[in-house]
């Protein structure tokens, strides 16, 4: 705690510099290794695919049961995140509040932002 007191200032100015050159000089040196990296020089290869030329859309975007009821599989090929963004999506900009009739993400963002901007909901000024 001794050498911290009498040393605290020194230490704080020097810190930006130590940051400067060698935080820098070391990240430098880092990314040109791996630039340099014969085993960086392209992609890996792709994973093996089901041999489909051709994404099915339905099975992409839409739950099992909307896919399945719209033509498509219903197996989730693609994993399940994008129909959970998708119907993220929906919920909140293509479905309307049915008070205001308005998007919800209007009370979710736009009301907030313009409020503490201007104060009148809606409204930049």
């Amino acid at each position: 705690q001794v050498a911290m007191t009498a040393y605290s200032n020194s230490i704080l100015r020097a810190l930006p510099g130590i940051f400067q050159l060698k935080l820098r000089e070391n990240l430098n040196r880092m990314i040109d290794n791996y630039f340099n990296d014969p085993d960086n020089v392209s992609c890996p290869a792709p994973a093996s695919s089901s041999g489909d030329r051709f994404i099915d859309l339905r099975d992409l975007l839409l739950t099992p049961a909307d896919s399945i009821s719209a033509g498509g599989s219903g197996t989730l090929p693609y994993g399940d995140i994008i129909p959970g963004i998708k119907s993220l999506f929906d919920d909140m900009i293509v479905e309307c509040d049915p008070v205001t009739e308005t998007s919800k993400i209007n009370e979710a963002v736009i009301v907030p932002i313009t409020v503490s901007q201007s104060g009148i909901p809606g409204t930049f000024s």
